[in-house]
């Protein structure tokens, strides 16, 4: 997988394709989040905090992609305990995290009611055009993942 970013990305509807793009930034671990990874270690020992920041492609070279066409989305919980559980979401519900905190952003240069629209067509694009899924899972979960996203892209 490539690395776009995890904050704040950019839908776009451009040549009548979805496309998202983000400016990626450093990488925020815990300590105990970069415990699995061998290749994180030379990072983590270099560092005092408890918290490690460190750019991706320091790591992994050329692992930054600068857009991507979305085909699924995922939203993470991290749980404390328990197994990692996947499970389809309704469109409603995927809708109500987009609009949450950050995700659903407009300029002051426009009318709210026009961006509002905007907005929300690419929202209902977005979600019409990929599946949505909730993945509650814990720190023992992480080496997953890779795995889990390879299976919900193939359907």
């Amino acid at each position: 997988f490539k690395f776009l970013g995890d904050e704040q990305p950019i839908l776009s509807d451009r040549n009548g394709g979805l496309s998202g793009y983000a400016f990626p930034r450093r990488i925020r671990l815990d300590r105990s989040a970069a415990k699995p990874f061998p290749e994180l270690q030379p990072v983590v020992k270099s560092s005092k905090s408890e918290r490690i920041v460190f750019p991706i492609d320091k790591i992994y070279p050329r692992s930054i992609a600068s857009s991507c066409s979305p085909r699924i989305l995922v939203f993470p919980e991290y749980r404390q305990r328990g197994k990692m559980r996947v499970f389809r979401l309704k469109s409603t519900t995927a809708l109500s995290y987009l609009l949450q905190d950050d995700y659903f952003v407009w300029y002051r240069d426009k009318p709210f009611s026009r961006i509002s629209r905007q907005h929300l067509a690419l929202f209902e694009r977005l979600l019409h055009e990929t599946e949505a899924f909730g993945l509650q899972y814990s720190a023992g979960d992480i080496l997953k993942i890779p795995a889990l996203f390879r299976r919900l892209l193939r359907g």
